[in-house]
Parts: structure tokens; C-alpha cells; sequence
């Protein structure tokens, strides 16, 4: 399987971020991506190459130019007025502040709680050079599949698919798996299918696909009346008026077992084909596996293969985005035996 990866999200290193009140080490670091890219190599059988950029336009398909603008400028207009540290919102854009819109504020204070809604997600003087390379992966990956590749994986970092159209956070400042299946979707005029596997839900790709007949949104996560973002990933949450039923949720209970998890992968995928998806989008978290500090749920390395038989028995074309993991080992076991079930190394 053709692998993207990149060492510029090396870059990005957040020091801590603000867990349940209290300062916490940042459990997203570059040893996630270092641990997966070393397990790959280690078991061979795979091609490995550098992103190609893609300017800003596959960018701006999905995501305000304002946002865009926001996370290139952050870290200078941050520096740039004595602050130190990372730069990281007090003060947030409740709709409730004011009943008519509010703009974005003038101070860059007031610009991070305009953006970002979380206290995890900080902007360094390197992130916006790893958030760009993080994009391109996903593209580069997109671009491989639209050329004829079968199966390709997009070892991307920072992760993605909590960001909507002009709002970023959960460790997320771009949604990398959107823009490619935006852009593969663009590029053949075919139906796109994004199977979100991921302990927690794909808030923004939700929004950012809400009224959008041509792709379907599924998200297998853990139910919000427990668990991050909260607000958002409710079975009743089915896509907007210009497409309804083009976005399925499916929140499941702490504890969930693997073989349950399959049951729903099955469900899931069952909707991409009757969809008529000829590609499939994966947002790949390994935060479901049962040693993750994040998530709840009992996963192990066989169903993470399983999965990715699944998506072979499919023979639909099928692009792997990293998301979330956060236990390093487990993290790298999920995806070498996801893509081992998907495309079998010789």
C-alpha cells in the first residue's frame, strides 16, 4: 500500500493542554506519527513517499478563508504583542453573548476564542507549517486513489475531523479527511463516503458535509452524553435539508466490545454501498483500542484486521486518514493491522 507521511509534523509539539480544569501533558506529540511510521517500516510490504502540495484551493473547498488566514497569522500576532507560551483561548464566542453575529475580534486573544473551541488545541511557532503538511498528506493520498490506486493510507498530523468549516479544536486545526473526500469527490463527480472510525465523533466533518447529497458522513464514536465533543453526534443528527439522510451516527456505550464494533462497521459500510459510494474516506482512530487513556471502548488488534477485510469484501477504493491514538503501541499495532486486513502484505 502506498504510504504519505512527512516528518514536518515534528514541528508541532504542544507542551500541555487543559484537561478537567487542570493542566495536563498533551497526549497528541509527535511519537504518535514516529511509532506508526516505524511499525509500517518494520513489517515492509509498503511504498512510502512525501506529500505533494496543493496550494490553498482543496483547502478553501472546505474550509473559511478567514479560518485559514487565522491559523497562519495566529502565532506571529500572538509573539508579536509579548505573549508566551502557546497560544490557547480564555474567553470563547458563545452565541449567547450577542443576538446578532459576532465578528471576529480585533486582538488575537479574541481571535483564538473566536476559532478554537477547546483549551487542547495550541497554536505554536511550527504548527501552521505541520497543519499545512498534515492537508497535503491527506491530498497526496486522495490524488493517489483518484490516479487508480486501490488503497492508500495518509499518515497525517495533526489529526482532523473535529474541525468544521470556521471552527478548529480536539487536537484538530484542519479536517484533513474532508478535504480529500471533497476533492476526490470534485475530481470524478462520483458519490464519496467517509466511514469515521475514531473513538469520538466527527463533529466537523458533520457539519462541514451537512447539506451535501454527494457525500455521506458515518460516524462510529462514543455516545455524547458521555463523551467529547458532547454537543454534537446524535442518532437523530441525519443531514440537512438538501441532504437528508446523508449523515449517520452511530454512538455507542462505554465499554463496547470489539465484536459489537464490528457490527456497527458492518451497518456502516452497508450504508456507503447503498449510498453508491465507489470511495471510501476511513478517519482512522485507534483510540478505540481498549489500552487508549481517551476512549472506552475494548477494541484489540484482530478486529482492527477485521475492519480491514471489511473494506476489501467492499472493493470500493479506499483512503486511510489518521486520526486520533493515543496510546503510541497500540496506535501503531491498530493501523499495521488495519492495512494489513485491507491490502494483505506479501
Amino acid at each position: 500500500m502506498k504510504v504519505i507521511l512527512s516528518d514536518v509534523h515534528e514541528a508541532h509539539v504542544a507542551p500541555f493542554e487543559i484537561v478537567g480544569g487542570r493542566e495536563k501533558p498533551a497526549v497528541e506529540h509527535p511519537g504518535r506519527a514516529t511509532a506508526i511510521r516505524d511499525a509500517l517500516k518494520k513489517i515492509g510490504g509498503h511504498s512510502f513517499q512525501a506529500p505533494e502540495h496543493h496550494g490553498d484551493a482543496p483547502v478553501l473547498a472546505v474550509h473559511d478563508p478567514a479560518l485559514l488566514h487565522h491559523l497562519e497569522d495566529a502565532w506571529r500576532a500572538w509573539d508579536e504583542v509579548g505573549n508566551v507560551g502557546p497560544a490557547m483561548p480564555d474567553t470563547f464566542a458563545m452565541s449567547g453573548l450577542m443576538e446578532r453575529a459576532i465578528e471576529p475580534p480585533a486582538t488575537i486573544e479574541g481571535r483564538l476564542g473566536y476559532f478554537c473551541f477547546d483549551m487542547g488545541t495550541p497554536i505554536l511557532e511550527g504548527t501552521y507549517a505541520a497543519v499545512r503538511e498534515s492537508a497535503d498528506i491527506a491530498l497526496t493520498g486522495a490524488r493517489e486513489v483518484l490516479h487508480g490506486e486501490q488503497y492508500a493510507y495518509a499518515l497525517c498530523r495533526p489529526p482532523g475531523h473535529h474541525v468544521a468549516t470556521s471552527i478548529y479544536g480536539g487536537y484538530s486545526y484542519l479536517n484533513n479527511s474532508s478535504i480529500a473526500a471533497r476533492f476526490m469527490q470534485r475530481g470524478t463527480g462520483s458519490k464519496v463516503a467517509l466511514l469515521d472510525v475514531d473513538y469520538h465523533h466527527g463533529n466537523g466533518t458533520q457539519e462541514i458535509f451537512w447539506n451535501d447529497p454527494n457525500v455521506l458522513a458515518v460516524s462510529l464514536h462514543g455516545d455524547p452524553d458521555f463523551e467529547y465533543p458532547y454537543f454534537t453526534g446524535r442518532v437523530e443528527e441525519t443531514g440537512g435539508d438538501r441532504a437528508p439522510g446523508s449523515n449517520l451516527n452511530i454512538p455507542l456505550p462505554k465499554g463496547t466490545t470489539g465484536e459489537r464494533f464490528l457490527v456497527e462497521v458492518e451497518r456502516g459500510l452497508d450504508a456507503a454501498t447503498g449510498f453508491g459510494a465507489e470511495m471510501i474516506v476511513v478517519p482512522f482512530g485507534a483510540d478505540t483500542a481498549s489500552e487508549d487513556p481517551l476512549g472506552t471502548f475494548e477494541l484489540h488488534a484482530e478486529q482492527y484486521r477485521s475492519i480491514g477485510g471489511m473494506l476489501r469484501a467492499t472493493g470500493a477504493q479506499v483512503l486511510v486518514v489518521q486520526e486520533g491514538g493515543y496510546d503510541v503501541t497500540a496506535t501503531a499495532t491498530a493501523v499495521t493491522e488495519l492495512l494489513a486486513g485491507i491490502s494483505p502484505v506479501s
